[in-house]
């Protein structure tokens, strides 16, 4: 390893252990949080005579503990959504780097910086890795914000329940390299950029780029030297984007539809310079059947930081993408059968990237994006500089939130009657349904904790947003708490407790989760910003939610207390064991109702079913017993029935990144990236064909526990 600067790394001897807890035994020299401060052990003798308890709390300094205010501390990998203070030494891409200042989320190497990605300010490299392959690590998935993409809050992450390689039978990842890395089976329509191959592969495979305006100098170099690094992978088994930090997007797949913004409806093999072709094509709007605009490689000299794609939620021919470039302006293309593309009245579909007038937006620069539906159910939504909210496409069932509900009525962006600043601006925004069931609308977490939501709650969900059932929709965004209170129709006193501490937490809410649709239902979990408890809503298949009955104590494990499996149409509180501070809650399969949560001190924890036939994707081993009671148990303990309590799964503690994946026919499981870039999956795989999701080279079938397989990363 090389060193760099003045910081000497035998000096880092604290270990970051996150919120402290009773139910942990503490080393010397660990950092825990309590109550919003820092506190560090100071002796041995907690771990020597194995002490634990309320009666050792770091509440003020004493003879375990002290307030600590600066010094190094290994936090071990990078993980994503966590904070991070002045001292914090974290492992990313085998490099290590210290927090230069607090932060949260912020990426190890990428910000946002004057509307364009630039190298972070927020962290140091204090050591660069010998190592010579950096492209058998794994730094990000598929279907996530570019690196480094507002960090100063959640980032409105619209794509944050989505899967890695939706419906693409594989897996698709950013390697070391900063390049995709692709292991499973492609499809008939060359998705991942590999060409057609209609085989498995174990090994991991990877698109070629041409760079073509980078090497014929019309554009930058990487903000990190040297060429081009990938920030941001969409990929779906028809349909794959891959954007750049000097800007340049390529985009590959299936083409009916225009998507890929070439001029053209062809399909495409090999990823193609999006928006950049011949001077002289001819730029054909494809349901008009050629219109002569020309086309003059309209984002040759723009400047792309984010994208967004449909075929992300859903496994669609319907496919629209959007594009923000570095002014803030917005570009679509691709299918246009509602308007989504947001040309004010045109409805038909676009085959190359055209930018949507700033008329339609007030003028006011757009700082984010998101596209969603399939078909007949497409919209898309913006963020603009001043917090306001836009969306524009199919709103049937007033799932765009602007105050009515019709098909074809926003065919160009529309704001949302909402002023988001007076709540202090949206700190996370969120699609709660997918394809054909984007209906659901959306949900919206303000930064003074409210929480809103808008579209139809009907359909066996009962309540999608954890608000009561009704077969009404909602067309402006309405904060939970006043929906709440409208539907529960019995305000009597024994009643009015259950209603105060429902609306309490979706007034106090810190996180939340529409973890994905099963069968067309869905829930939803919050996170208390009081206590970190956990609270959910809506569609309880298969024990997903951890529920506790109301007369159990959510603090005590009783063996006698079954949970409740019953779909919940307003919150309850969650029976979530010894986990502290979960910081994503993520579906297993798109045929599954099971969750795996990830703990910040990277442990993870599952619940309810695995997926189809029981395809293992819990991470679990087989024993007799068929029913889990207890939250000390492992996963090598249980069976693969449903889990009602979440478990931990079997040999794997060191999480940074967590997704749920996805292979059609295979049913799904997990993956996962760890502290040491590892690439980790578990649950099922198609036992005819072993390239899918473990990357096994043998037909071993399902597998249970997180395995890394060395023909791989």
């Amino acid at each position: 390893m090389r060193l760099h600067g003045a910081i000497d790394i035998s000096q880092i001897k604290h270990t970051w252990r996150g919120r402290w807890s009773e139910a942990e035994i503490y080393y010397l020299n660990d950092v825990v949080m309590f109550n919003g401060e820092k506190f560090v052990c100071i002796t041995t003798n907690l771990h020597d005579e194995r002490r634990y308890g309320r009666v050792y709390m770091p509440t003020v300094a004493n003879e375990y503990w002290q307030p600590f205010s600066y010094g190094y501390v290994w936090r071990n990998g990078w993980v994503e959504g966590d904070y991070y203070y002045p001292g914090d030494v974290v492992k990313w891409n085998s490099d290590w780097y210290v927090c230069k200042e607090y932060n949260f989320n912020a990426h190890p190497v990428y910000e946002f910086r004057g509307g364009v990605p630039a190298a972070t300010t927020k962290w140091e490299k204090i050591v660069t890795s010998n190592t010579s392959n950096r492209g058998k690590n794994a730094i990000g998935f598929a279907n996530q914000n570019p690196m480094g993409w507002n960090d100063k809050n959640y980032g409105s992450r619209g794509y944050e329940d989505s899967l890695n390689g939706y419906y693409s039978q594989g897996a698709m990842v950013i390697n070391g390299d900063y390049l995709p890395s692709f292991t499973g089976r492609t499809t008939s329509y060359y998705a991942e950029g590999l060409g057609y191959l209609e085989s498995w592969h174990c090994s991991q495979r990877s698109a070629s780029f041409d760079f073509v305006d980078y090497m014929a100098g019309n554009r930058p170099s990487s903000v990190l030297g040297g060429a081009p690094k990938m920030i941001q992978c969409l990929s779906s088994g028809y349909h794959s984007m891959f954007l750049f930090d000097n800007g340049e997007l390529y985009t590959t797949g299936y083409n009916g539809r225009g998507q890929i913004g070439n001029s053209d409806n062809t399909n495409v093999l090999s990823p193609m310079r999006t928006g950049r072709v011949d001077p002289d094509d001819l730029y054909y709007n494809g349901t008009a059947g050629g219109i002569d605009y020309k086309f003059h490689g309209v984002l040759r000299d723009t400047f792309i930081v984010k994208v967004a794609s449909s075929a992300v939620q859903a496994e669609t021919t319907y496919i629209h993408c959007l594009a923000l470039d570095s002014n803030g302006e917005v570009w679509a293309w691709g299918s246009n059968s509602y308007g989504q593309i947001g040309h004010n009245g045109d409805d038909h579909d676009q085959w190359a990237p055209v930018k949507i007038d700033k008329k339609y937006f007030d003028y006011t620069a757009i700082v984010d994006i998101w596209a969603n539906g399939t078909g007949s159910y497409s919209n898309s939504f913006a963020l603009d500089a001043n917090g306001q909210l836009w969306a524009w496409g199919y709103g049937e069932f007033g799932q765009l939130g602007i105050g009515r509900y019709s098909a074809t009525e926003a065919t160009r962006p529309v704001r949302q009657s909402v002023d988001w600043t007076k709540y202090g601006g949206i700190k996370k925004f969120q699609m709660t349904g997918s394809g054909n069931n984007s209906d659901k609308g959306g949900m919206v977490l303000t930064n003074d904790g409210q929480m809103w939501h808008w579209g139809g709650s009907f359909a066996q969900a009962g309540a999608v947003y954890g608000t009561g059932w009704s077969n009404t929709y909602t067309i402006n965004p309405t904060p939970m708490a006043k929906t709440i209170w409208e539907r529960m129709g019995d305000k009597t006193q024994s009643n009015l407790n259950s209603i105060a501490n429902t609306v309490d937490i979706v007034n106090n809410t810190e996180n939340f989760w529409t973890p994905g649709m099963y069968q067309g239902n869905a829930l939803t979990v919050l996170k208390s910003k009081i206590n970190g408890s956990m609270w959910a809503g809506g569609y309880n298949a298969g024990y997903a939610m951890s529920l506790l009955y109301a007369d159990a104590d959510p603090d005590i494990a009783d063996v006698n207390n079954s949970l409740s499996s019953i779909g919940n149409v307003y919150f309850n509180r969650m029976y979530v064991g010894n986990m502290l501070d979960i910081l994503k809650v993520q579906r297993t399969s798109p045929t599954s109702t099971g969750l795996v949560m990830h703990n910040a001190d990277g442990r993870l924890w599952m619940t309810g079913d695995g997926g189809n036939n029981s395809v293992r994707a819990m991470g679990e081993n087989y024993v007799n017993d068929a029913r889990f009671t207890e939250n000390i148990r492992l996963s090598w303990e249980l069976d693969n029935s449903l889990q009602e309590n979440p478990t931990q799964a079997r040999g794997i503690s060191d999480v940074c990144m967590l997704m749920g994946l996805d292979a059609a026919d295979a049913n799904g499981g997990v993956i996962a990236i760890t502290s040491n870039n590892e690439l980790r999956m578990w649950g099922v795989q198609n036992t005819s064909y072993p390239g899918t999701m473990t990357t096994l080279a043998s037909a071993v079938g399902f597998v249970h526990n997180p395995i890394r397989n060395p023909l791989y990363f």
